[in-house]
């Protein structure tokens, strides 16, 4: 899996890592491309998930909220800010 964010986030990063069941946000655009599938994807800034669970300090497991069919993705957590509508 090969992730780019486009934009640089220009909000802080939060201090303290997001738990499991945490609604994150978007910062930037972000691309995932996931050559064994076959497939792109695309997420706009703004965009929630949500937090499978954490795999250290800085990566996590996320589900796409409004499609969770596409699985989850290992993510690090620079990108993204906790939902207002947590």
């Amino acid at each position: 899996m090969i992730t780019s964010n486009i934009d640089a986030a220009s909000e802080p990063v939060q201090a303290k890592p997001f738990d499991t069941g945490d609604r994150v946000m978007l910062n930037s655009q972000l691309i995932i491309t996931m050559p064994n599938r076959g497939r792109t994807y695309r997420f706009a800034p703004e965009d929630e998930f949500i937090v499978v669970r954490r795999k250290d300090e800085r990566n996590f497991y996320v589900a796409f909220i409004k499609a969770p069919w596409l699985g989850v993705f290992e993510l690090d957590d620079e990108g993204f800010s906790l939902s207002e509508e947590d």
